[in-house]
């Protein structure tokens, strides 16, 4: 989970503990307050969506306004992150010897999509 307080260097540490760790496939997602669940309350003034616009409430979606950056920055820095953690970190050709063509192909698709959206996102913000 991406914390909505974290500024520049908090990105850039979990990118150093991540690059430690060396998952081979992995997701990461903003903090998602959901309703009725305990940190909604603590965030729900700082809540970009209203609760009843269900699809708004993605787990790809920031939900909750950053503290220390733009909105359009922290999605930046999000599309970042994670294209770093899952195109950079592994080689295709590792990705293909362990997973095969077809999954690598599928999460490609995915990752495409991903960028896709959080463009979109970023220059909507």
């Amino acid at each position: 989970m991406l914390h909505p307080d974290w500024d520049l260097e908090d990105f850039k540490s979990l990118k150093k503990y991540v690059k430690k760790l060396r998952p081979e496939i992995s997701t990461f997602s903003p903090l998602t307050p959901f309703p009725n669940l305990p940190m909604y309350k603590k965030y729900e003034e700082r809540l970009i969506y209203n609760p009843m616009e269900y699809e708004a409430w993605s787990f790809g979606k920031v939900t909750i306004k950053p503290s220390k950056m733009s909105l359009s920055r922290y999605y930046f820095e999000l599309l970042r992150f994670v294209l770093y953690v899952n195109v950079r970190m592994n080689s295709t050709s590792y990705m293909i010897k362990r997973f095969g063509v077809g999954t690598v192909f599928r999460m490609g698709r995915g990752s495409f999509g991903v960028v896709k959206t959080y463009l979109k996102l970023m220059f909507k913000a």
